[in-house]
């Protein structure tokens, strides 16, 4: 094994007290706790939320939580969840209202990407998934992050080749799949069939 991986705790593996889809996504603990025992444990890299995001804005500002990022040797970014990106009507234009405020924090903080995806299961045509998609890249490009489609098995596509699909519909460099090894293996998609339909792997800068 490789002795240069620099690792990223995810933002659930730090949250502590937070509660996926609830109204306490935001984690009880203060952000630079939170990035000091990151760093303690030796990790390089940490994921943001967005409800913990707007949480933590309440108090520091994006200024003050690159400074922690930098203090704490914190050189990898990843900020996490925007859905509803692909639909139509008020739920795209909160997803949009999110959108923006990732994209801020995503300039300001340096993040490598932002993850998004689907929890619903919605269903869209693969024309206007990949419009959405290659919307999303352009914008984040602009920001100079990346836009990370997490396979999952309550997303609005659910199979790697689908996916693959729309990664490559789009044409977008800084747009790609970002595999969980949990969904992974709910999904009954085999090691050699995600190493074969996706060989370019973006393990950082």
């Amino acid at each position: 094994m490789t002795k240069d991986v620099e690792l990223l705790a995810s933002y659930w593996t730090i949250a502590g007290g937070a509660l996926p889809h609830t109204d306490r996504e935001y984690s009880p603990f203060d952000f630079q706790d939170r990035v000091q025992a990151a760093a303690k444990a030796g990790f390089k890299g940490v994921g943001i939320w967005h409800a913990d995001l707007d949480h933590i804005l309440e108090r520091r500002t994006l200024s003050e939580m690159k400074q922690i990022l930098d203090d704490n040797g914190i050189t990898h970014v990843e900020l996490e969840f925007l859905g509803d990106w692909f639909l139509e009507g008020e739920r795209k234009n909160q997803s949009d209202n999110r959108k923006r405020i990732l994209l801020r924090a995503a300039e300001a903080l340096d993040a490598h990407h932002i993850k998004v995806g689907d929890f619903y299961h919605e269903k869209y045509s693969m024309p206007q998934l990949i419009e959405s998609f290659a919307t999303l890249c352009s914008g984040a490009a602009e920001h100079g992050t990346k836009i990370g489609f997490e396979l999952m098995p309550f997303g609005m596509i659910d199979t790697l080749q689908d996916s693959l699909t729309m990664i490559e519909g789009a044409g977008a460099a800084n747009g790609g799949i970002i595999f969980d090894l949990w969904h992974v293996v709910k999904l009954h998609i085999p090691y050699e069939e995600v190493a074969a339909g996706a060989p370019e792997v973006d393990r950082g800068r």
